[in-house]
C-alpha cells in the first residue's frame, strides 16, 4: 500500500469525543506514523489515519472544506 501522508500534514483521527485534529510529526515507515493531538505524540498506523479520513461524511467534509477556505482566505 502507498501512503500519501507528509510530515506536517493535518489529519483527523476518530476518537469517542468526535474528529480530532492532528498533525504528522514523523513517518517511521510506510505502516506507522507519529502524530500530535495538541496534548502529546502518538504512534498511529498509516492505514487506520486513511481509513478514518475516508469514513469523514460528506456533511463533515464539506464543512471542512469550508473552514479551511476561510482560513485561507485571511
Amino acid at each position: 500500500m502507498k501512503n500519501n501522508l507528509e510530515i506536517g500534514e493535518v489529519v483527523y483521527q476518530k476518537t469517542k469525543y468526535g474528529m480530532v485534529k492532528s498533525k504528522i510529526v514523523k513517518i517511521i515507515n510506510e505502516n506507522y506514523a507519529i502524530i500530535d493531538k495538541g496534548y502529546g505524540e502518538q504512534k498511529v498506523r498509516v492505514d487506520q489515519l486513511i481509513k478514518e479520513q475516508d469514513d469523514m461524511s460528506a456533511k463533515e467534509q464539506e464543512i471542512l472544506s469550508k473552514l479551511q477556505k476561510e482560513f485561507m482566505g485571511m
